[in-house]
């Protein structure tokens, strides 16, 4: 499950995500929608590791991504482009 918890981002004190939670189960499908310039990207960096959050935190299955595991290992969570569909997240 992907957790957000209370995830932030600013930039030079102008929110470009407020406070958000969310919970995404596995199986389940997700859609990120809204106008230009209300953070759906950042969220992305962020979910994927390519942006630092202001504040909250984000887990994946339980653990912080990039933290690893001694029994599973590394965990890699990326954002990518996914060219003409929009971008794309990949676990």
């Amino acid at each position: 499950m992907l957790e957000l918890k209370g995830i932030q981002k600013s930039f030079s004190g102008v929110d470009a995500v407020r406070p958000l939670h969310l919970a995404i189960h596995p199986g389940e499908f997700f859609s990120l929608l809204g106008p230009s310039g209300c953070g759906k990207t950042t969220l992305l960096r962020m979910i994927g590791g390519l942006e630092t959050p202001t504040g909250g935190e984000i887990h994946l299955d339980g653990r912080r991504p990039g933290t690893g595991n001694h029994a599973t290992g590394p965990m890699t969570v990326g954002a990518f482009s996914g060219g003409d569909d929009g971008p794309c997240l990949q676990f």
